[in-house]
């Protein structure tokens, strides 16, 4: 069941009905010739003038939202001040919307037809917005005052909505059923493991949150860690779950800008604080990391992004997130900050994973906290415009990561003596062999198009769901990759032609994990090609008629097992 939203009870229009002035009509006019240009998904708008229906559901897109205007000054926040005014209005309490977060979404899936929203009447006001921006540059004074204005809301606030870690930032669920904590941890020690902390390195983290991952990293994997922040309220919070855990010993907490930080260390892990650097400071802050590193060392940035093909829009306009929420914040693309490590340090992308789609979830289940805790929240002393401010703000969030418009990447940087060995993360097996054989042999038979999937390429629409997460980050044939393979014989099954039946295949292990024993290969490819009419041969004498090789020869060469995705 969703959680009730702050604004998503029915409430009264307005106790007078009259009809608009003039002037409300013509901005409300100019509201809807906008929304008329909506293809996917549909809206529906109710005022005092009943409702009407913009764009529509189909097969493609499902997404349905209403929108409620409690006051029609919302028309002339959303005309005149374009994305900006859209949550000014919700935190005013001029609409309200029975599913926010569809709303969010249909608008980006919309984004191109909706484009007048900032270049209308809005192009009047941008270079207001941009200027109240650039007075908040990230300078030393003024990262602290940007800083302040979102983490030092108290630190009992955010406990409302966070996991007791206490990680603000996205965490990777590893299956549907994982709750926050475990998700957070799971990011946590992924991260971990991607830097291969070992008890004798010593690790710099650069924005520490509250803590969570530097109490995690010294406990669980017994390295050194200093850690810094420039947020009171993080920093006096982190000192003490410090001292609580009796770790003074192995984690040092600091209150110190990342420009003043000094020393050698030999892992630097930098978890969403990219996002508070500013465009300006960007090749400072990379040329700073690069310095504090050891010639060997590696560097964990976890970084929100921008989609490159909206870098340069994002970076001429100001949005309600920038406006509001976050001060000084701004989003990088991942060309920008590649292009950045290539003319400004030595540090080299090793390993990149985008896991935005976890960020979603992670989002839903904020709000999902934040407003079952709508009591406390009021206690502390937070107004009704500050609570759905904070709803519209996981909300925008929420919907911006589920249609891809922002991502959030985890990329592993090393130094040009790094060593480190590949990560090779296991992937998802959406077929057996035997499967993927009788489809080669049905369109060697029909001429049909092989279906591909084009790692690194995704379209708007394309949905791929996050891999699985491995229970281990090895390489091929590692130690620890043997040691994770399940023992003995695993039971695989290979979809029939017509999916009527399934025909049991049996793995043995094997120096690259379990394969597939030949003679049972070989049977399942007898019998499809006797479906396809290409049979010829017994089973196991040599495979597709006339070729002169067995699967089962393959397998004992052990060319096929390697490929086998396990």
């Amino acid at each position: 069941m969703q959680p009730e939203s702050v604004m998503s009870s029915p409430l009264e229009l307005s106790a007078n009905s009259t009809p608009l002035p003039w002037n409300e009509r013509w901005l409300r006019g100019a509201v809807f010739q906008r929304l008329a240009r909506l293809e996917q998904g549909c809206v529906t708008v109710v005022d005092v003038d009943g409702a009407r229906e913009f764009g529509r559901v189909s097969a493609d897109c499902s997404l349905r939202a209403t929108v409620t205007i409690h006051d029609p000054n919302a028309y002339r926040l959303l005309a005149l001040r374009g994305s900006i005014g859209v949550g000014e209005g919700y935190m005013a309490g001029d609409w309200s919307c029975d599913d926010l977060p569809s709303l969010v979404r249909i608008f980006v899936l919309n984004q191109d037809a909706l484009l007048g929203l900032e270049h209308g009447l809005t192009r009047l006001m941008m270079p207001l917005f941009r200027l109240l921006y650039a007075r908040r540059d990230n300078n030393h004074r003024g990262s602290r005052a940007n800083i302040a204005a979102h983490y030092d809301l108290g630190n009992e606030f955010y406990r409302l909505f966070l996991d007791d870690t206490l990680m603000y930032s996205a965490a990777i669920f590893p299956t549907p059923d994982t709750d926050l904590r475990e998700a957070s941890v799971a990011k946590i020690d992924r991260i971990c493991r991607k830097l291969e902390l070992q008890p004798d390195d010593h690790l710099l983290e650069i924005g520490s949150g509250w803590g969570g991952f530097a109490l995690y990293a010294a406990q669980r994997y017994g390295c050194r860690v200093t850690t810094t922040t420039i947020s009171r309220e993080q920093y006096e919070l982190a000192r003490a779950r410090v001292r609580e855990a009796g770790l003074e010993d192995r984690v040092t907490v600091l209150c110190q800008d990342y420009r003043d930080l000094r020393g050698a260390f030999d892992k630097l892990v930098s978890i969403e604080m990219i996002e508070a650097v500013g465009e300006r400071h960007l090749k400072t802050y990379f040329r700073a990391c690069a310095q504090l590193l050891k010639p060997h060392g590696m560097m964990l940035l976890q970084a929100i992004t921008v989609a490159d093909q909206k870098y340069e829009q994002y970076r001429n306009e100001v949005d309600f997130i920038r406006h509001y929420i976050f001060p000084g914040g701004f989003l990088p693309s991942l060309t920008a900050i590649a292009d950045i490590l290539g003319r400004a340090t030595d540090l080299r992308i090793f390993h990149l994973e985008d896991i935005g789609a976890h960020y979603a979830t992670t989002l839903r289940h904020w709000r999902e906290r934040f407003l079952a805790n709508l009591d406390r929240v009021r206690a502390l002393g937070f107004p009704d415009s500050f609570i759905r401010m904070w709803e519209y703000y996981l909300c925008y969030c929420e919907g911006g990561f589920r249609e891809r418009a922002i991502g959030t990447v985890q990329v592993l940087l090393t130094k040009p003596l790094c060593r480190r060995e590949p990560l090779t993360p296991a992937l998802k097996n959406h077929a057996s062999e035997p499967y993927r054989l009788s489809n080669r042999l049905v369109r060697l038979r029909a001429g049909r198009g092989a279906r591909l999937a084009v790692a690194g390429r995704t379209g708007h629409r394309c949905r791929h769901r996050p891999a699985p997460v491995p229970s281990g980050v090895a390489t091929a044939g590692s130690d620890a990759d043997r040691t994770e393979r399940p023992a003995g014989i695993r039971r695989r099954f290979a979809a029939d032609l017509d999916g009527s039946a399934t025909v049991p295949v049996r793995a043995v292990p094997s120096r690259f994990g379990p394969v597939l024993d030949g003679s049972h290969v070989d049977a399942v490819r007898h019998d499809v090609q006797r479906r396809a009419g290409l049979a010829e041969t017994a089973p196991g004498a040599g495979g597709v008629a006339g070729d002169g090789r067995g699967t089962a020869g393959l397998l004992r060469r052990g060319e096929a097992g390697r490929g086998i995705v396990r």
